[in-house]
């Protein structure tokens, strides 16, 4: 059954109600030509589903419901081929996610669950060469954190939860490359 989803002519596929992927369901679905894949209910990842979705060519994945990630999952991660990345069950950024991601190649890298941003993890995203990032569920940014992300070399940089705006953070809004 899991080869059906492989051959799916549509441009998108929603199994937002999955709380576990085999391997042996992942590696069909990487066979998958659709565009968008949104599977926001799994809420664990280990590094053999991990390999085989990194062989995925689509355009956006959304894993809102991984909030942690193991050193060996993290490895594969960064390989996946995709353009954008929604990682929004992140709460906390922790320095391996985020030195890992700054290798990541894509172009749109979201972690929108994200409350509080730390300055460390901050300046590893500031590295990654993306075009998009973002973080809409801050509501405030601390001034070190604002400062290591207006070095980040990107179009956009969102911040959409911000509830006020310091000196520090329009500093931040005025260095982003838009």
């Amino acid at each position: 059954q899991a080869e059906a989803l492989s051959t799916f002519r549509g441009k998108y596929i929603s199994l937002n109600g999955i709380q576990e992927l085999s391997p042996e369901v992942a590696a069909p679905l990487a066979k998958w030509s659709g565009w968008v894949l949104s599977m926001n209910g799994l809420t664990e990842m280990d590094v053999t589903v991990a390999e085989a979705l990194k062989q995925w060519r689509g355009k956006s994945l959304y894993l809102h419901g991984l909030s942690t990630f193991g050193a060996k999952t993290l490895a594969e991660l960064v390989k996946f081929k995709v353009d954008h990345l929604s990682l929004d069950g992140v709460e906390q950024i922790p320095n391996s996610l985020a030195k890992t991601m700054a290798k990541w190649k894509g172009k749109r890298l979201s972690f929108n669950g994200v409350e509080k941003l730390a300055a460390r993890p901050a300046r590893y995203l500031s590295d990654w060469g993306g075009k998009e990032l973002n973080f809409n569920g801050l509501t405030k940014i601390g001034a070190e954190s604002a400062g290591a992300l207006s070095t980040w070399e990107g179009k956009t940089l969102t911040l959409k939860g911000i509830e006020r705006y310091d000196a520090h953070t329009i500093q931040l809004i005025a260095s982003t490359h838009n």
